[in-house]
């Protein structure tokens, strides 16, 4: 080890192969962000890969980890030996600095540590990042309440206490959580799972760091989280996990998970099989006939689709008239009242309906579709051409390649419906 009187910071860090992606940033980090700044506070920088002694590399790396006077980890990555090293260095309740890559999420179990987001490619934001490195020293070196950590507060014995403090907020974060994914079933919206997408994600943060929080609730804090970060095929696999889980226990959260799953796989054979499984827990679901409905049609399964639309009728006659009623401005509730119309043969009513859709919300492109198949029915052409090249320009726009090919194709069946 070095000697007693330096004070060395040790650099928890991916270090890769030489000449690998994952080297190279590691190396630059170190070199042009990490080293400078812990120097300028009169510290060593010190990695696993220029201890000097011969001798066991991992019973090293541990005794730095365990002994030097400072630790800065860098989770970039999510390295499992990161992690391990980290956990040690929680252990034993000494100064730590956490640092992540600028595009990554901070891991649940380490996020109620303040961490500092780091971008080596930028410069402005490398000399930001040595700012707060040293700004952080200062504090661990002035303040040791800033040594909490999750494993000190077990280690010290105080977890039942803190346990205790923490129940109150979580059984209110579980509220939130609980209540989205309500609401979820009752707007017929997997994007509706909070009216504040922050709000969302500092419950779900909330919920994850809490020691008393069960699987199914994180894994339900953690759908939330990625669907409000827009990382659909992560939320899509949290909600599958959240209604593996409580089927059979709790049917009604299985149903909202898997009615949330049809929802992110959009208009797709995959979707429809998440509805039969809602419709299976929830037999009297309005909104599960609703949607599969519109992914059958979306398909060409017309039929079916009309079936869908018949059965929520029948179930809840007035349901969208309803909607309407509670939520006047509501656009999605006028464009699926217009796809039930138009099922049923009512085509005025149904372009009446994603009219209203459209004027509510302009860049509705799903409304302008099918309010140019209503209009294509009817034989308005012209009408109906300028509808399809709205919703494939809005497609396109949002990166909606099914949509735009669907919009497309609406505008060569057109053609040829005038030839003939």
């Amino acid at each position: 080890m070095a000697d007693t009187n330096e004070k060395i910071c040790f650099v928890i860090a991916p270090i890769g192969e030489p000449g690998s992606d994952i080297r190279k940033r590691s190396d630059q980090v170190l070199e042009h962000i990490i080293r400078p700044a812990v120097e300028s506070c009169g510290y060593q920088a010190v990695r696993a890969d220029e201890i000097p002694k011969p001798g066991m590399i991992t019973n090293q790396i541990i005794r730095h980890v365990v002994e030097d006077t400072l630790v800065i980890a860098d989770l970039t990555g999510q390295n499992a030996n990161v992690f391990y090293e980290l956990a040690i260095r929680h252990f034993v309740r000494k100064p730590l600095i956490q640092i992540i890559n600028k595009v990554e999420d901070i891991p649940f179990d380490v996020g109620s540590m303040r961490t500092i987001v780091v971008n080596h490619q930028d410069l402005d934001s490398a000399k930001e990042v040595k700012i707060e490195i040293k700004k952080q020293i200062q504090s661990l070196e002035e303040d040791s309440s800033s040594l909490e950590n999750p494993i000190s507060i077990a280690n010290e014995g105080r977890f039942v206490d803190e346990i205790k403090k923490r129940d109150q907020d979580y059984l209110e974060e579980m509220k939130k959580i609980r209540d989205q994914n309500d609401e979820i079933l009752r707007r017929m919206n997997a994007e509706t799972v909070a009216d504040d997408p922050e709000e969302a994600k500092q419950a779900a943060a909330n919920v994850g760091e809490n020691p008393r929080a069960s699987l199914i609730d994180k894994a339900i804090a953690q759908a939330i989280f990625f669907q409000q970060r827009g990382k659909r095929n992560e939320a899509i696999e949290k909600w599958r996990a959240v209604a593996h889980i409580a089927e059979g226990i709790d049917n009604d959260l299985a149903a909202g998970a898997w009615f949330s799953v049809g929802y992110l796989l959009e208009n797709s054979e995959d979707s429809i099989s998440a509805y039969d499984r809602v419709i299976s827990l929830k037999p009297d679901l309005v909104e599960a006939y609703i949607n599969r409905g519109a992914a059958k049609a979306a398909l060409g399964q017309s039929d079916a689709a009309i079936a869908d639309y018949n059965e929520a009728i029948r179930l809840k006659p007035d349901f969208y008239d309803e909607a309407i009623r509670l939520k006047p401005d509501d656009a999605e509730a006028y464009y699926k009242r217009g796809n039930a119309k138009d099922a049923l043969g009512q085509r005025d009513a149904a372009i009446a309906d994603y009219d209203e859709a459209i004027r509510l919300k302009p860049d509705l492109a799903e409304a302008y579709y099918n309010r140019g198949v209503s209009k294509g029915t009817l034989d308005l052409i012209d009408e109906a051409r300028q509808d399809f090249e709205k919703a494939r320009d809005l497609a396109r726009d949002a990166d909606n390649d099914r949509l735009a090919d669907l919009a497309e194709q609406g505008l060569r069946e057109l053609d040829s419906q005038e030839d003939e």
